[in-house]
Protein backbone atom coordinates (compact mmCIF):
# COMPACT_ATOMS: atom_id res chain seq x y z
CA UNK A 1 0.00 0.00 0.00
CA UNK A 2 2.48 2.38 0.65
CA UNK A 3 4.16 2.60 -2.41
CA UNK A 4 1.49 3.68 -4.52
CA UNK A 5 -0.76 5.44 -1.81
CA UNK A 6 1.83 7.60 -0.29
CA UNK A 7 4.80 7.66 -3.57
CA UNK A 8 2.26 7.46 -6.36
CA UNK A 9 4.81 4.25 -7.30
CA UNK A 10 2.80 2.00 -9.98
CA UNK A 11 3.94 -1.32 -8.72
CA UNK A 12 2.15 -4.28 -10.60
CA UNK A 13 4.23 -7.93 -9.69
CA UNK A 14 3.48 -11.59 -10.67
CA UNK A 15 4.49 -14.62 -9.26
CA UNK A 16 7.91 -15.51 -10.88
CA UNK A 17 8.28 -19.08 -8.97
CA UNK A 18 5.30 -21.35 -8.16
CA UNK A 19 4.48 -22.27 -4.62
CA UNK A 20 6.69 -25.53 -4.60
CA UNK A 21 9.63 -23.84 -6.25
CA UNK A 22 9.32 -20.54 -3.92
CA UNK A 23 10.03 -23.32 -0.89
CA UNK A 24 12.81 -25.16 -2.33
CA UNK A 25 14.47 -21.75 -2.91
CA UNK A 26 13.44 -20.42 0.29
CA UNK A 27 15.06 -24.01 2.18
CA UNK A 28 18.16 -23.83 -0.18
CA UNK A 29 18.46 -20.17 0.87
CA UNK A 30 18.16 -21.10 4.46
CA UNK A 31 20.74 -23.41 4.16
CA UNK A 32 23.55 -21.10 1.67
CA UNK A 33 23.10 -18.99 5.17
CA UNK A 34 24.14 -21.65 7.39
CA UNK A 35 26.75 -23.29 5.11
CA UNK A 36 27.99 -19.45 4.94
CA UNK A 37 28.30 -18.88 8.76
CA UNK A 38 30.33 -22.19 9.11
CA UNK A 39 29.06 -22.18 12.74
CA UNK A 40 29.72 -26.33 13.06
CA UNK A 41 30.03 -25.99 17.16
CA UNK A 42 26.12 -24.79 16.65
CA UNK A 43 24.26 -27.75 17.84
CA UNK A 44 21.18 -26.32 16.16
CA UNK A 45 22.74 -25.10 13.12
CA UNK A 46 24.09 -28.39 12.57
CA UNK A 47 20.82 -29.98 12.94
CA UNK A 48 19.09 -27.83 10.57
CA UNK A 49 22.60 -28.72 7.64
CA UNK A 50 21.59 -32.48 8.55
CA UNK A 51 18.26 -31.96 8.18
CA UNK A 52 18.17 -30.16 4.76
CA UNK A 53 20.94 -33.55 3.29
CA UNK A 54 17.84 -35.35 4.59
CA UNK A 55 15.12 -34.24 2.91
CA UNK A 56 17.00 -33.95 -0.56
CA UNK A 57 18.44 -37.99 0.42
CA UNK A 58 21.92 -36.79 0.40
CA UNK A 59 22.73 -39.49 3.11
CA UNK A 60 26.68 -39.13 2.29
CA UNK A 61 26.61 -35.77 2.88
CA UNK A 62 24.43 -35.96 6.02
CA UNK A 63 27.09 -38.96 7.62
CA UNK A 64 29.73 -36.29 6.79
CA UNK A 65 28.27 -33.46 8.90
CA UNK A 66 27.18 -35.67 11.60
CA UNK A 67 30.87 -36.69 11.73
CA UNK A 68 32.08 -33.46 11.94
CA UNK A 69 29.23 -32.23 14.61
CA UNK A 70 30.75 -35.58 17.02
CA UNK A 71 34.66 -34.45 16.68
CA UNK A 72 33.35 -31.41 18.11
CA UNK A 73 31.58 -32.35 21.16
CA UNK A 74 32.92 -34.25 24.23
CA UNK A 75 31.62 -37.65 24.29
CA UNK A 76 29.13 -37.98 26.52
CA UNK A 77 27.53 -34.86 26.19
CA UNK A 78 24.06 -34.36 25.51
CA UNK A 79 25.03 -33.11 22.35
CA UNK A 80 27.36 -35.84 21.63
CA UNK A 81 24.45 -38.66 22.24
CA UNK A 82 22.09 -36.52 20.17
CA UNK A 83 24.38 -36.81 16.84
CA UNK A 84 24.73 -40.56 17.49
CA UNK A 85 21.49 -41.04 17.93
CA UNK A 86 20.85 -39.56 14.59
CA UNK A 87 23.80 -41.40 13.01
CA UNK A 88 22.26 -44.56 13.74
CA UNK A 89 19.03 -43.12 12.29
CA UNK A 90 20.27 -41.70 9.13
CA UNK A 91 22.28 -45.24 8.50
CA UNK A 92 18.95 -46.94 9.33
CA UNK A 93 17.07 -44.83 6.94
CA UNK A 94 20.19 -45.55 4.03
CA UNK A 95 19.68 -49.32 4.70
CA UNK A 96 15.91 -49.13 4.20
CA UNK A 97 16.51 -47.32 1.22
CA UNK A 98 19.15 -49.55 -0.27
CA UNK A 99 16.48 -52.60 0.21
Amino acid sequence: MHWYEQLRFWVQAEKVRCGPCQQLKKQHDQFSQLMAANNFTDHEALQEIIAYYLRNKAYAKAKQFLATGRSRFAEGSVEFSRLDTLLNNVRNIEQQVRD
